[in-house]
């Protein structure tokens, strides 16, 4: 997780000419220059698979855990196929500028974006979650991110297993989640601890991502260390427009399903995200499409 008092670690100045006309798919020196920065800046936010992290869970649990990240990852390895390759270190990047940007506000001020363990990126598919506090209850809700630059089948994919987990009754989960909330310990009122550590389920999911064009953008401004253009960037509407149009969906999938707790789930985060979308400043401008915004829109027509 990260706070919003932290300066993000990956904005240093760079050389990367923003003139340059490729995206970042035609670019390899740009995507391994993100890449390599990303990586390394969530990896000081990424939930680790420790007793210090997780106390209570049995030093078995956790080394079969680890073990179980360690062969996954091998196996990514031992496929070498460039295109999935590429897809992966995209994502990374994506997680990681929009992690640095809930330092702006881009999703309101009460929220956090909590970096997963690799263990639940790889094994239940959560890039990231979004954790959504109220300061003024208890309650707090979690929307799991899916990032995705395409805009075809790969879409398709993400959306459909959405709809059907929704039908089936289930949503996503994290088996090790740690809230951003801080709250006084049991043991004393001086010391702050997470509001919630262990297994999370019901956790709702949407697809967000940007098509090459804007992926570039973002990338070029976030390894040159713009964060202030990058802080204005259209992609935050982009971004709050797909949430919008999902959890609309999600609802009337869940009501048609039968299946009214999860439609409230929705419900919830959709009123949330809608509040953030009205709220976004007039400087921020969305000047063009995006292509995985029409690519959602033309999916759930349907």
């Amino acid at each position: 997780m990260i706070p919003k008092s932290h300066e993000s670690a990956g904005f240093e100045q760079s050389n990367t000419s923003l003139e340059t006309p490729k995206t970042i798919f035609e670019n390899p020196e740009l995507l391994e220059e993100c890449y390599k920065k990303a990586d390394a800046y969530l990896g000081e936010y990424r939930i680790k698979l420790d007793k210090d992290t997780f106390p209570h869970y049995s030093s078995t649990v956790l080394t079969r855990a680890n073990e179980e990240v360690r062969q996954m990852e091998r196996q990514f390895a031992e496929q070498d196929i460039e295109e999935e390759k590429v897809a992966r270190k995209v994502s990374v990047i994506m997680e990681a500028i929009l992690t640095s940007q809930t330092e702006n506000d881009w999703f309101g001020p009460d929220a956090q974006m909590i970096t997963p363990s690799r263990y639940d990126d790889i094994k239940n598919g959560v890039d990231g979650c979004l954790e959504f506090t109220d300061a003024h209850t208890a309650d707090y809700l979690a929307l799991s991110i899916d990032f995705t630059y395409s805009h075809n089948s790969g879409l398709s994919r993400k959306i459909r297993g959405i709809e059907a987990s929704i039908k089936a009754g289930t949503l996503s989960k994290m088996d090790f989640f740690v809230s951003s909330q801080l709250v006084p310990s049991d043991e004393t009122e001086s010391e702050m601890v997470p509001r919630f550590v262990g297994s999370k389920s019901g956790i709702p999911k949407v697809v967000v991502g940007c098509d090459a064009e804007h992926v570039t953008e973002m990338a070029q401004l976030w390894v040159e260390g713009k964060n202030k253009t990058l802080s204005t960037h259209p992609a935050r509407l982009i971004l709050l427009d797909q949430m919008i149009l999902q959890m609309e969906h999600y609802i009337t999938i869940a009501e048609d399903a039968d299946r009214p707790q999860i439609a409230e789930i929705y419900r919830r985060d959709f009123a949330i995200v809608q509040n953030v979308r009205a709220q976004v400043a007039p400087e921020v401008i969305l000047s063009k499409t995006d292509r995985v915004t029409e690519g959602i829109r033309e999916l759930i027509r349907h």
